[in-house]
């Protein structure tokens, strides 16, 4: 793993919220002098702006509250200097999602929706999910029907396979290859490769040889799919 990649993850974890306090305090001294690593922290929550459409609320168990009382009396009972913590590492926010199934990804869905960012040219969002439910690709669409597929993790192939992007517009006219992809960068798809896009519409990625399917239609496994859905 290069120097890069390692700042990438760091970055990546900070905005996800899942470092421990010592790693936070860091992360924030780094940011005030590092202005590449400021970079990379404002990337991912511009990267990962737009999939709050997709998380729908959920009202916690009411025993949550209990549990986490009982856990907080003791370090409240203890006074200590008053720190600054950031907004997305405070009880509010995880209260808000403490329900969410996978913790990363509860964490994921309360920052892109509280995050401040500028309004987005891209209208639909995709998540893209395994058969385990694990987030790989996020896929966005603006107005005109460009659409840009974002790695969300590294996807580990064999040297003679290849990730070949489809969507499925028209049940009746199957689906539609959108080219092969490569596995560890965005990759943008022009207006004219896809049949326009509309909400629900199916995104999948599969394993096909290296070239590609030898068919109009899939003919290896899915690692990904999932539906688009329109930015509130």
């Amino acid at each position: 793993m290069t120097e890069r990649d390692d700042i990438d993850t760091l970055a990546g974890e900070y905005v996800l919220g899942v470092l421990s306090a010592d790693a936070i305090r860091a992360v924030e001294q780094r940011m005030a002098t590092d202005a590449m690593f400021r970079g990379r922290i404002d990337y991912w929550q511009r990267r990962l702006h737009g999939l709050n459409a997709l998380a729908a609320p959920v009202e916690p168990d009411p025993n949550l509250w209990l549990r986490i009382e009982r856990t907080l009396a003791p370090a409240a009972a203890a006074p200590r200097a008053a720190t600054k913590t950031p907004w997305w590492q405070s009880l509010g926010l995880w209260q808000a999602t403490a329900t969410l199934g996978v913790a990363t990804s509860v964490v994921l869905a309360a920052i892109l929706f509280l995050s401040p960012v500028p309004k987005s040219d891209w209208v639909y969002t995709a998540v893209l999910q395994s058969p385990d439910q694990t987030a790989g690709w996020l896929v966005q669409a603006n107005a005109k029907n460009e659409v840009l597929l974002t790695p969300l993790t590294t996807t580990t192939i064999e040297s003679d396979r290849a990730l070949q992007f489809w969507t499925l517009a028209d049940k009746a006219k199957g689906p539609v290859s959108l080219g092969l992809v490569p596995p560890d960068r965005p990759i943008r798809i022009p207006a004219s490769k896809l049949p326009g896009v509309k909400p629900g519409q199916l995104f999948e990625i599969t394993l096909e040889p290296s070239t590609g399917s030898p068919y109009n239609r899939p003919s290896g496994p899915i690692l990904f799919k999932g539906n688009i859905v329109t930015n509130s």
